[in-house]
């Protein structure tokens, strides 16, 4: 078996419970590992055994190592090449990581037949000239603290208008995250729609609006004191608009690995 791994190394926790996933994954379950040559280069000293180099594309599955982090990072990966992404949960909650650690040393390879997929769909847009996509959700905020900014949402014939410090427009993976704690609906995995949710508006009747996630959604940036927004693609900064951002459904799903109830 060929297991293509990216841990979280952002910390020494991090780093020997990363060292710990691929010491049981070579030793007890006689995988191949590989991993992105500059995290191999941070194990390699400390590694319990070798580290292959195959890509992505070539191994039977992704794992993420981590968290809910590391399963938003790694799905970057695993959906460009649509391999199917396991989520290995080494810290707290862990929301989208289909095994924990102690599972990993306590079976073998035939844990993997426990687990089911589940196609799950990303976001899409394009900033200056890049293309970017999100598992659980784009936000776009304004930039300076303290002021306000307007946007507009539109898809399919329905639109929005709301003032506050910004928007969610969240996938139904994403929908209980972000978009949850600021109000939004929570939406079965396998409804085919998005939800744009306002953050902190500046009116009681602005509302979260669920769209079909067969149509482009536009959002127009109406006013901001500083005469941009920022963009975030799953937490991480992908840059700045004046005018509009064009959002669609990505042509590719993630195939992701969840558990099934026992």
């Amino acid at each position: 078996m060929k297991l293509y791994l990216c841990p979280n190394l952002f910390t020494p926790a991090q780093v020997q419970a990363a060292l710990s996933c691929l010491d049981v994954l070579t030793r007890c379950w006689h995988a191949e590992c590989s991993m992105a040559p500059e995290t191999a280069q941070k194990l390699a000293g400390s590694a319990p055994g070798e580290i292959s180099s195959f890509s992505p594309g070539e191994a039977d599955y992704i794992l993420a190592v981590g968290g809910d982090g590391s399963v938003l990072r790694a799905a970057q990966t695993a959906v460009r090449v649509q391999k199917p992404l396991i989520g290995v949960n080494m810290g707290r909650l862990g929301y989208l990581c289909a095994l924990p650690m102690a599972a990993l040393r306590e079976n073998g390879p035939e844990l993997l037949n426990q687990l089911k997929l589940s196609r799950r769909a990303l976001l899409r847009f394009s900033l200056n000239g890049q293309e970017h996509f999100a598992l659980n959700d784009i936000t776009v905020v304004k930039s300076r603290f303290g002021e306000t900014i307007e946007l507009s949402v539109q898809s399919g014939g329905t639109n929005a208008r709301w003032i506050g410090d910004g928007i969610i427009l969240s996938t139904p993976t994403g929908s209980t995250a972000y978009n949850h704690s600021a109000g939004g609906p929570v939406i079965a995995p396998d409804v085919s729609a998005f939800c744009a949710t306002p953050i902190c508006p500046h009116s009681r009747d602005a509302s979260p609006m669920v769209f079909s996630d067969r149509n482009m959604i536009r959002i127009d940036l109406i006013r901001s004191p500083a005469n941009t927004a920022e963009i975030f693609s799953d937490g991480v900064h992908a840059g700045d608009i004046s005018s509009h951002l064009l959002i669609d459904r990505n042509p590719l799903d993630l195939l992701l690995m969840i558990s099934t109830p026992s």
